[in-house]
């Protein structure tokens, strides 16, 4: 296999999951990244002060446990028929349940990931000395400190996710039990 087909492969699963996942329109409709902008103002003394990078390196490696469970958990949701039901998009949908809800479980672990990335940047790079700290450190911290936070709200949109397909699965049973009730 070829560089170029390699890249094409990466690029390609890529614009597939972005797809699914919603595209620009989803991602800045959320309101968990509105949330993030509040808290990440809110924040302000925390992410200006030398160091903050050290949150999201001791932090998100647990995060990201808990949304490798949360996605374990997800693959597990139903049997076989529930799944069937939610995978396979029709005309009208350009994803199926199936396909967003494993977007939303990559988004999530993508802006950990992106989160511990930059505190590593961060970590590798940042001045040593306040009086160093000038409007450019501050705009790539801000951004930086707010994919962490973004990254942490994201887990209750992981975990909503999961929540959204048990209720369809239960959903989906007491429809089994009443189509049962009625034979």
């Amino acid at each position: 296999m070829g560089i170029k087909k390699s890249y094409k492969g990466v690029l390609e699963i890529f614009a597939r999951y972005w797809r699914c996942y919603g595209g620009f329109s989803a991602l800045f409709l959320s309101p968990y990244l509105h949330v993030s902008l509040v808290l990440t103002v809110v924040l302000t003394p925390v992410w200006t002060d030398i160091g903050w990078w050290n949150i999201p390196i001791e932090v998100m490696p647990g995060i990201l446990g808990f949304s490798l469970g949360g996605y374990a958990i997800w693959i597990a949701i139903g049997d076989g028929r529930f799944r069937a039901l939610l995978a396979g998009s029709d005309e009208k949908a350009q994803s199926s349940p199936f396909m967003e809800i494993n977007a939303s479980f990559l988004h999530f672990i993508l802006l950990q990931f992106l989160s511990i990335l930059m505190a590593l940047i961060f970590l590798s790079i940042g001045p040593s000395h306040q009086s160093q700290v000038n409007c450019i450190h501050l705009g790539f911290w801000f951004f930086g400190f707010l994919v962490f936070v973004y990254a942490l709200l994201s887990a209750i949109a992981a975990a909503m996710a999961i929540f959204r397909v048990a209720s369809w699965y239960d959903m989906h049973l007491t429809q089994i039990r009443e189509s049962d009730k009625e034979k």
